[in-house]
């Protein structure tokens, strides 16, 4: 990592710094400019899509106390970095530190398209989405929260640069992987960490159980511990239930790391919190919100058949 002046005034003067050295990637000429791709090349992102997801992380947050903010940043920033099992044995095949740090600060500038727009070239060079996730947004994801601890970078630069890598990700997820499935009807039901309000989650465990659903339900569970047994499951729908506004930040920052831990999983937020914080739910951008139990039937076969349409 190149070495950032202490006490800067702002961004301006190490992208400065930045601008000296031409990364590996040739993405940018030696003043900094984006270069001009060959006609037809492909990689383009929806910019619609990522910029409305990290719109609405940030409306979200602006909602939040600047406690709760810093924990759900920090989440993004850790699960990005995890799932790329940051560390591999080949990191000299990887991109140069001046490519990583120009795309750390695409994420915070005020061109809100910055980092879309590195990401796309990257696409269109032939990088794929693996290599694009694992090489170059969990560094920058890892080099936004250094900065942000050494004091380089404000408080509001990292919120904003999460929330755009959550924006993307959610784009570059929508490409297809593979994970083996169940072929029967089934969900991963859970409750929030900490969540004293279980009764609703339980009996829905039941309902659909006996209609047919095999059900793995949580409760009690840690975040952390939630989070290892959703990656390890091959359940396609997950339910996450929520009792009510004290449970808000533990339920946001719990979907925003499934989101990143499992991309292929549908998401259902359900119980009293749908309705009590129902703007607040929406900026979390669920598959499906069910407040009460019949609404929950309903959406849960939904969900069913639009994974199995897309199988198909």
């Amino acid at each position: 990592m190149m070495a950032l002046p202490l006490n800067c005034a702002g961004s301006e003067l190490i992208l400065k710094e930045l601008k000296k050295s031409r990364p590996r990637t040739r993405i940018f000429d030696p003043e900094g400019k984006r270069m001009a791709l060959p006609e037809g090349t492909g990689g383009k992102l929806d910019p619609a899509l990522a910029e409305e997801t990290a719109a609405r992380l940030r409306a979200l947050k602006a909602g939040l106390s600047p406690e709760a903010v810093e924990a759900l940043a920090r989440e993004v920033i850790n699960r990005v970095v995890q799932r790329a099992g940051y560390g591999r044995s080949d990191v000299g095949l990887g991109p140069l530190p001046e490519d990583i740090d120009r795309l750390a600060f695409a994420l915070i500038d005020g061109n809100q398209q910055a980092g879309q727009v590195f990401i796309e070239d990257l696409r269109s060079s032939g990088i794929s989405v693996e290599d694009v996730m694992l090489d170059y947004l969990a560094a920058a994801a890892r080099r936004l929260g250094d900065w942000w601890n050494e004091d380089h970078i404000s408080f509001m630069d990292v919120t904003l640069g999460t929330a755009r890598i959550y924006g993307i990700l959610r784009v570059l997820d929508s490409e297809p992987a593979t994970r083996a499935r169940k072929t029967g009807r089934s969900a991963l039901f859970m409750s929030v960490p900490g969540e004293q309000h279980t009764l609703g989650v339980r009996m829905a465990a039941d309902v659909f159980r006996r209609r047919g659903w095999e059900i793995e339900l949580l409760i009690g569970r840690s975040h952390d511990e939630l989070l290892e047994a959703a990656g390890a499951s091959s359940h396609i729908i997950i339910g996450v239930s929520a009792g009510g506004m004290h449970s808000l930040v533990s339920l946001a920052r719990l979907v925003l790391a499934l989101r990143i831990h499992r991309p292929d999983a549908s998401i259902l937020i359900s119980g009293s919190l749908v309705e009590e914080a129902a703007e607040s739910v929406s900026h979390l951008s669920p598959d499906g919100v069910a407040p009460d139990l019949e609404r929950a039937v309903e959406v849960l076969d939904a969900l069913w058949e639009r994974h199995a349409i897309a199988g198909s």
